[in-house]
């Protein structure tokens, strides 16, 4: 058997073949990962006392990351395990109903509920988001 037979030539390189997955999209994520961290070092207000809710696990044992990035967004909070994404949403939202529509379309096809929140909630009204989030995580952890 010819040498050339038993090491046949590979195929010309199709359009995508012998990439390294991501490769091409690693300056944006740098991006993004830079702007997450930055936004979690000054937080704002409503953010800040959500993340005193949730954080260390201190809502039913669910673990939340905060300013978490899912695909090309970041998200306020996240619980990867039961899959809940909380935004807290200022008055910027209301010029961004189609975006926060796309965004919202992304995560729920990437099996997220989408929890939304105005940041200027009565306290009264903040006091119930920790029963709703919880309800909301214990539900779908056990599905």
């Amino acid at each position: 058997m010819p040498e050339s037979d038993a090491f046949p030539e590979p195929s010309p390189r199709a359009r995508g073949e012998g990439r390294v997955r991501g490769k091409e999209n690693k300056p944006k994520l740098n991006r993004l990962r830079s702007f997450a961290r930055e936004m979690r070092k000054s937080p704002m207000q409503g953010e800040a006392r959500m993340w005193r809710i949730v954080r260390d696990r201190r809502l039913g044992g669910h673990k939340f990351c905060r300013q978490f990035i899912i695909g090309p967004y970041i998200v306020d909070f996240a619980c990867r395990s039961a899959k809940v994404v909380i935004e807290l949403d200022g008055s910027i939202h209301e010029t961004t109903v189609e975006y926060d529509l796309r965004r919202n379309a992304f995560l729920e096809g990437q099996g997220y509920l989408v929890l939304r929140f105005g940041t200027e909630i009565s306290v009264s009204e903040f006091e119930e988001l920790p029963g709703i989030i919880l309800a909301a995580c214990d539900q779908r952890a056990r599905a």
